[in-house]
């Protein structure tokens, strides 16, 4: 490691181990910039690549007017994340052969004018169904009035459900509505509570000892402060001076559930590892129908588009609450965050700390299999004024040169003449006094020759 200042070097067997040291730090350092560039509060968030809890990082305040930070232990509302673990539960008992996806809704349910009976229950996963959405502005404006007020399903059904969007299966609209009609289904089925439905099935066995339902169970740990215009003053108000029953009562099977973001990622991890449901059950979870312009939905699974490649999990909104969640299935990567604040840019955080994290993964990844051969990368960025990085691999001890060269074929600069042990090795050419031009730079060992071109432009 002697060489740290001249380059970045990355062993064969712990390249990732390396690469991690510093990923952390970039981690937090992004994610107290976002702090600033957002006007967030506060947000916590963790990363896993498999199994494994990369990294843990807050920043901000659980309470910006007492100076409390967030701490990573907080709990906080994941919100409508907690649709993935509804859906999970209804995989499962359609994996009992409890129920079908075909099923209509009439077996459980009186149909009304607002609930038509021949909706499917796969219908109500994919937000399919035609049934109007209950979290409107009058849902909004109710929790203002009354934020201790207990609410039944058929309360908000008859009160804040509006007629149907559109018939069974004809288009997709987000529904939450459909979210509470499948908790109800799996009480039902299971003649248990949906709380205690969530433990054994989901909490319990999976170990994620941090997440509780807030009506039933106690915290299970410190909470992070939520905030919330609730009088429209243009001010944010501590929700903690509030009762949430209203919130609570009425958030339920799609979105009542509080964790850290460390145990919503596993969460992620082990429904990926098939550990919770079978692999034709996630196939069956990662089919999806065509949304919102960011992204299409499966059976309670966002299919994202804010990436370049494929990355599965949700975003929440709770009341005091934002929370987003992501699995890249290739580097088995899974980020979660949760913030404080009821509005703000979910997605744009979300995009941010996830696409670090791969790209800083993919890199180390890539380093890695470079030390099986000698190479020489292109430099970047190229062309480039002062400054570009130039990469090279040795895959076995040797002597190393590396120099550059003007057109005429003048050696301008000497950037390595020694000994190098097996590595992957990064250098910063500073190209200040030299002119604008073409330049050749040659990497030169006992057993490899190898030249590329870049362009000063000045």
């Amino acid at each position: 490691m002697s060489k740290i200042a001249k380059g970045i070097f990355i062993g064969t067997l712990f390249a990732f181990v390396i690469n991690a040291q510093s990923l952390p730090e970039k981690l937090q350092a992004k994610l107290e910039s976002l702090v600033k560039q957002k006007s967030l509060f506060g947000i916590s968030a963790a990363v896993l690549i498999g199994d494994d809890l990369i990294w843990r990082g807050t920043a901000g305040y659980s309470n910006p007017h007492s100076q409390d930070t967030v701490t990573i232990d907080m709990n906080g509302s994941i919100g409508s994340n907690t649709k993935m673990m509804t859906s999970v539960i209804i995989l499962q008992l359609v994996e009992e052969g409890k129920l079908s996806f075909d099923d209509t809704i009439d077996k459980w349910f009186t149909p009304s004018s607002k609930i038509n009976g021949e909706i499917t229950v796969r219908q109500l996963l994919n937000h399919t169904s035609g049934i109007a959405n209950y979290t409107t502005e009058a849902w909004v404006d109710s929790f203002k009035t009354n934020p201790a007020k207990i609410w039944t399903m058929n309360e908000m059904i008859d009160v804040l459900v509006g007629e149907p969007d559109f018939q069974p299966g004809a288009s997709w609209n987000y529904s939450n509505t459909g979210y509470l009609l499948l908790g109800s289904i799996i009480e039902k089925v299971e003649n248990k509570s949906y709380r205690d439905v969530l433990h054994e099935r989901i909490f319990d066995p999976l170990e994620l000892s941090t997440m509780y339902t807030p009506i039933e169970d106690e915290p299970t740990g410190p909470v992070m402060t939520p905030w919330f215009d609730i009088d429209d003053d243009g001010e944010q108000d501590n929700l903690e001076e509030y009762s949430l029953m209203a919130m609570h009562t009425s958030g339920g099977s799609a979105g009542y559930i509080y964790s850290t973001p460390a145990d919503l990622a596993l969460f992620l991890n082990k429904l990926f590892s098939v550990e919770i449901i079978t692999q034709s059950s996630l196939i069956e979870m990662t089919t999806t129908v065509p949304a919102r312009d960011n992204y299409d939905y499966g059976l309670g699974l966002i299919k994202y588009k804010i990436f370049d490649k494929p990355y599965y999990g949700h975003t929440g909104q709770y009341i005091g609450y934002l929370s987003f969640s992501a699995y890249e299935p290739e580097t088995k990567l899974s980020v979660a965050i949760i913030m404080n604040l009821t509005f703000a840019d979910t997605y744009g955080v979300g995009q941010e700390i996830t696409e670090l994290a791969y790209n800083e993964i993919i890199t180390s990844i890539e380093e890695e299999d470079l030390l099986n051969e000698f190479s020489l990368s292109q430099n970047y960025p190229n062309p480039f004024n002062p400054s570009t990085t130039i990469s090279y691999s040795i895959p076995e001890q040797t002597h190393v040169s590396l120099k550059v060269y003007d057109v005429l074929g003048k050696e301008v600069a000497e950037l390595v003449n020694e000994e190098m042990s097996t590595g992957f090795y990064k250098l910063n050419f500073d190209a200040s006094n030299l002119s604008s031009g073409i330049y050749f730079y040659t990497l030169r060992t006992n057993e490899f020759f190898k030249t590329r071109k870049m362009l000063v432009l000045k």
